[in-house]
């Protein structure tokens, strides 16, 4: 299966309103920095992920992810880390977390 929008938006609904023009012109940005021999069958989902982050980001306008809320005269936190952008999101922790199971460690014979 190839990453499009219909498989972003089946992992993840909160896309659905993003144009289908704009995923099918960034997608193959990261689907480039995704390698097969890494992720292996994993590798459409963590192609998904990497977009599902950036758009996230771009959602939030580059701010992180939402860490406290206020209701009286309305304030909202947001993360930020300057040293771990995959940080930001939740699809970029679960990237994270894919990426450290799909990695082989060297062995020496």
């Amino acid at each position: 299966m190839a990453v499009d929008k219909e498989y972003l938006v089946c992992l993840f609904e909160e896309f659905s309103d993003v144009d289908s023009d704009r995923i099918d012109k960034i997608l193959p940005i990261f689907a480039s920095q995704i390698s097969a021999t890494v992720f292996g069958t994993q590798t459409d989902y963590a192609t998904a992920l990497l977009l599902a982050h950036v758009l996230k980001i771009s959602k939030n306008k580059g701010s992180g992810m939402v860490t406290s809320k206020k209701a009286g005269d309305l304030s909202i936190g947001f993360s930020s880390s300057s040293d771990d952008e995959l940080g930001l999101t939740a699809y970029g922790l679960e990237f994270k977390r894919l990426r450290r199971s799909c990695v082989v460690a060297a062995c020496v014979v």
